[in-house]
């Protein structure tokens, strides 16, 4: 049981990683544009 929280918590924190990392380059795009 405890690995699977270990595994659950895992992905998780994996998702949340991608998905702000995915957040900040879309704003980097985002506001070189806005720069140009």
């Amino acid at each position: 049981k405890i690995n699977k929280i270990d595994d659950i918590s895992n992905t998780l924190e994996g998702n949340l990683v991608s998905q702000s990392s995915l957040l900040v380059e879309s704003s980097d795009s985002v506001s070189t544009k806005l720069c140009t």
